[in-house]
């Protein structure tokens, strides 16, 4: 069944991270104390929120990001990082209007590994001088811009204000205009994360939120999640290889299994997740059927790992089916 949610005239927003990612391909992961060449180095804009905003805008959205960067700085690396981000985010297709632009802050780098033997990526993250977004900046939004707004799982504090005022927005409106939500809970060390999704209409878990929760595989998660969420949420969890999980609270039937579709060949998975996440949001802004959503976003992740970086997203023609 298709849904309508304003999709012709409103906008998504994403609300989160956004940060530089320094990539270096190496033949294979380097050991400690040795010299080794790579293959090459490149730069890269990061960030979950931000590489799920630049996904959805790839994939043919209209999509706003929010997060904080920094306010006229002067240090030389950061300000050609911040050129390099911007430009990337508009050239995928992002609005960054709303973004919330603030001094004494650093845009956070991470150096990236990327093995080319098997694909897999190692992060050293530098959260430098970071800032998050402030509840106070959120408020002044213009909800009735956008039919969905993701929340990348940090700030808690400040994000469960963030939603308890898109839900009070949501209480003066007609259903056709009412704000849809996502969370995404990926980190464990990260406090409180269950307080997000009371409200959620799509909430999506990481496979090591799961483990560190106590579950060993997607459809434990997306069981023992059904009971934290509103009757009728989406709950999906990625478990890498094996696919996705999904299943609906309040719904008739057991959580489904997803396989993934994998590339001949991994390339790259740095953003996998946030590739998946996507284009989980673009085909559910077009279907409410859960294990259609999940497949579509199963083979955009696949073709994103097959690739380096996010350009092959760029022609993706496969439709929600």
């Amino acid at each position: 069944m298709a849904n309508t949610d304003n999709l012709e005239d409103k906008k998504l927003l994403c609300v989160g991270l956004i940060c530089l990612d320094v990539i270096h391909v190496c033949n294979s992961y380097p050991f400690e104390g040795t010299d080794q060449r790579i293959k090459k180095m490149t730069w890269q804009k990061g960030g979950n929120a931000a590489n799920t905003s630049a996904v959805l805008g790839l994939l043919g959205n209209k999509v706003d990001f929010l997060g904080v960067f920094p306010k006229d700085t002067k240090d030389l690396f950061q300000k050609s990082a911040c050129s390099f981000v911007r430009q990337e985010m508009e050239r995928c297709g992002v609005g960054l209007e709303q973004m919330s632009l603030v001094g004494d802050s650093d845009l956070p780098y991470s150096s990236v590994v990327i093995n080319d033997e098997t694909g897999s990526r190692t992060i050293l993250h530098c959260p430098g001088l970071l800032r998050e977004v402030s509840f106070n900046f959120f408020q002044k939004l213009d909800l009735s811009a956008y039919s969905w707004i993701h929340f990348e799982g940090r700030n808690t504090e400040e994000v469960v204000k963030m939603i308890c005022h898109v839900v009070k927005y949501n209480e003066g409106q007609d259903e056709a205009n009412r704000v849809k939500m996502s969370v995404e809970l990926e980190k464990p060390h990260r406090r409180n994360l269950p307080l997000l999704l009371p409200h959620a209409d799509l909430v999506l878990i990481s496979q090591e939120y799961a483990r560190d929760s106590g579950y060993n595989n997607a459809p434990d998660t997306v069981k023992a999640f059904k009971d934290h969420v509103k009757s009728s949420a989406g709950i999906v969890c990625a478990w890498g290889e094996l696919g996705a999980a999904s299943g609906v609270s309040g719904a008739v039937g057991d959580v489904i299994m997803t396989p993934a579709f994998s590339p001949e060949r991994a390339l790259d998975t740095l953003g996998a997740g946030d590739t998946f996440l996507g284009a989980l949001l673009h085909a559910r802004l077009r279907t409410t059927n859960l294990p259609s959503i999940v497949k579509f976003a199963c083979k955009v992740a696949g073709r994103k790992v097959g690739s380096y970086g996010y350009e092959c997203l760029r022609d993706f023609s496969q439709t929600v089916e």
